[in-house]
């Protein structure tokens, strides 16, 4: 079974200098809570890579999130306008937003794993803990899954039915790209 770690336990005088850690999810939009996630993990490792999923494999069923690029982009801009600058190469260090598509956390440890040397840690926010045990192939992995709470109360559902408001770094991003509000509604 992998271990599972909550960011506050995290000794980080027990990772080598190579190891990273990946912050999984869907980022739909990405918010103030993830932000704040980052940058705690980034006082931990030298390297974490913000991988969104092309799809949550647990809300098939649901609506389809915005275009991946899309995603991506705005992930971008929030770490940019909180002075969290993204590296392009995933074999440097530093704050990277990953543009590798998958649905499965297990291929994106795999693609991971193949790219760079170092214990790659999977990040993940508090309110996904729990469903870990059933991710495809997760116990075989042997990955270390860190625990981050998302301190600030929110949750991208909030923001794509417009009951809380995106990061500031977003809002032209998403008007002009008419996200969320009536596309979604």
């Amino acid at each position: 079974m992998p271990s599972l770690v909550q960011i506050a336990d995290f000794d980080p005088s027990t990772r080598q200098p190579e190891d990273y850690v990946v912050f999984g999810g869907t980022f739909d939009p990405i918010h103030e809570g993830h932000v704040n996630a980052v940058r705690r993990l980034a006082r931990l490792f030298p390297l974490v890579i913000v991988a969104p999923t092309s799809q949550n494999p647990w809300k098939l069923d649901q609506a389809q999130p915005v275009p991946f690029a899309l995603r991506v982009a705005m992930i971008q801009l929030a770490l940019d306008a909180e002075e969290m600058p993204h590296i392009r190469d995933l074999t440097d260090f530093g704050i990277a937003v990953a543009d590798k598509e998958y649905i499965y956390a297990e291929d994106a440890v795999r693609y991971f794993r193949a790219l760079r040397p170092g214990k790659l840690y999977w990040a993940c926010g508090e309110d996904i803990a729990h469903t870990i045990q059933h991710w495809r192939n997760w116990e075989t992995l042997g990955v270390t899954t860190i625990v981050v709470p998302i301190e600030i109360d929110t949750h991208s559902t909030l923001v794509r039915n417009g009951n809380y408001p995106p990061h500031p770094a977003l809002v032209e991003f998403i008007k002009e790209h008419a996200l969320y509000g009536e596309r979604r509604g």
